[in-house]
């Protein structure tokens, strides 16, 4: 019996003393906690010096800043529509900026080493980088007629200058927006979505940078879950040769436009929701609106007129009847 009892009391489990198992436990939920704070910590310095490093890494000042990463993966680059041209191959000057930067990172992309692709050891088509312009024209301003009295979309434009100054033949054009919004939506369901471009540079000017590129993350991003994702990449052109006044009243305009914006992108989460809201809501797409439009013969405010140089009215053929209509308001106001 005593023997059974040695084992017995031998096999017993040693049992912890309380105050060593409650430092135990202590020391364990004070480190957790250590981990959470400096998880916080961490968190609300990075929020506190602005966007997340992943968030600002596709935006660009200038063309040259670009890596050659980023360029080699690009599948095509969007050109955003700016104005009325004063000829065929005239664009305004700020959308010539525009052109000029695009112009730039395709011919860096051609310099690049040829990539591979993943199901062959054959170099992938070595044809230059495409360029997609956009828009068909703005709604602030007659449209620039040909010879035989057709309109000559932005988009044709910014091809012919394009093809004329830099001598690039890879390009398409969108002939189907009139604003911002449009652009994006266009350009997506009647090209990258069919063609399968999902690695996109978008340029536009500065004074039009913040809305266009809230635009494009908003309609770009609608449905990712459900097809390849897009990879999105922004480069801001020089303003060019706008006026400081009519700067400023483009600038005020894009800001107030931005704030449309915002709440348009957490309204409307799918392609659907965005075309009904074009076709039946938006002035420059729905029909009731068009017709209204097109009777209208109301004034315009001498902002209205300021905001309209930054859509090409320096630059279009109609530009005496904007200068009297201008020196009218002028009168009105004085």
């Amino acid at each position: 019996m005593a023997r059974v009892n040695g084992r017995i009391r031998r096999g017993r489990p040693r049992v912890v003393e309380p105050m060593s198992s409650f430092r135990v436990i202590a020391f364990s939920t004070m480190s957790f906690l250590g981990i959470i704070a400096i998880l916080v910590v961490f968190t609300l310095v990075r929020n506190f010096h602005g966007a997340p490093i992943k968030a600002e890494s596709n935006f660009f000042s200038v063309a040259d800043e670009i890596p050659d990463s980023v360029v080699s993966r690009l599948d095509v680059i969007l050109v955003l529509g700016g104005g009325v041209p004063s000829s065929l191959d005239s664009p305004p000057v700020y959308v010539q900026r525009r052109c000029d930067d695009a112009a730039a990172v395709v011919s860096r992309h051609q310099l690049l080493p040829a990539t591979f692709s993943k199901k062959s050891t054959k170099p992938v088509s070595s044809k230059s980088l495409p360029i997609l312009c956009l828009s068909a024209g703005t709604a602030h301003l007659p449209q620039l007629l040909s010879a035989n009295g057709l309109p000559i979309w932005e988009s044709t434009s910014s091809a012919a200058y394009l093809e004329q100054k830099h001598n690039i033949q890879n390009v398409f054009v969108e002939t189907t927006s009139y604003d911002t919004i449009g652009n994006a939506f266009y350009a997506r369901t009647s090209h990258t979505d069919i063609v399968g471009w999902r690695k996109l540079l978008v340029v536009t000017n500065e004074f039009h940078m913040d809305r266009s590129k809230a635009i494009f993350e908003w309609i770009f991003g609608i449905d990712s879950e459900k097809r390849a994702g897009y990879e999105l990449y922004f480069l801001s052109s020089l303003d060019g040769d706008l006026s400081e006044e009519a700067l400023r009243a483009r600038q005020n305009k894009e800001a107030k436009g931005l704030s449309s914006v915002r709440k348009y992108s957490t309204k409307y989460r799918t392609l659907s929701d965005v075309w009904s809201f074009l076709n039946n809501e938006h002035d420059l797409y729905k029909a009731s609106k068009l017709v209204e439009r097109g009777r209208s013969n109301a004034s315009i405010s001498l902002a209205t007129v300021l905001e309209k140089e930054s859509y090409g009215a320096h630059r279009n053929l109609h530009r005496n009847i904007f200068d009297r209509m201008s020196s009218s308001i002028h009168r009105l106001v004085a």
